[in-house]
């Protein structure tokens, strides 16, 4: 197919469907989960939430073949919500962790608990770039 007939069967496709749907304004308060980086402000619908996802840091790969993977933490002051579950959330560059990782994880599960909240676990955000998924 000629490039330009690639476009026309790319404008005749869009034209055949309609214009594209649009989902309309989300409003937090609608929802009881939420995903949150450090250092964001907690908004009000944090009053009601019963799930969050709090991003505690990111796993590296290793830049060279001397070196391992670490955690660069992330994440801000522990937030109050009772009653709400929290997960820990991590994103993964890679599988190859230290044992220091595994201590730094379980240090920071350690003390959001002593803080009273209901952290019930740790999420594992997989975020590997392409070329390297079999890590």
């Amino acid at each position: 197919m000629r490039p330009w007939g690639a476009a026309r069967l790319a404008v005749a496709l869009v034209l055949a469907c309609g214009p594209p749907a649009l989902a309309g304004t989300v409003r937090a308060d609608d929802y009881d989960a939420f995903w949150l980086c450090g250092g964001v402000k907690p908004q009000p619908a944090l009053d009601k939430a019963r799930t969050v996802y709090m991003l505690q840091g990111v796993v590296e790969a290793p830049r060279g073949e001397d070196e391992a993977a670490r955690l660069v933490a992330e994440g801000g002051a522990i937030p109050r919500l009772r009653p709400g579950e929290i997960w820990l959330d991590y994103r993964v560059h890679t599988l190859r962790w230290t044992s220091a990782i595994y201590t730094q994880m379980a240090a920071r599960l350690r003390r959001w608990r002593a803080a009273g909240d209901a952290v019930v676990g740790v999420q594992i955000d997989f975020d590997a770039h392409t070329r390297h998924l079999d890590e």
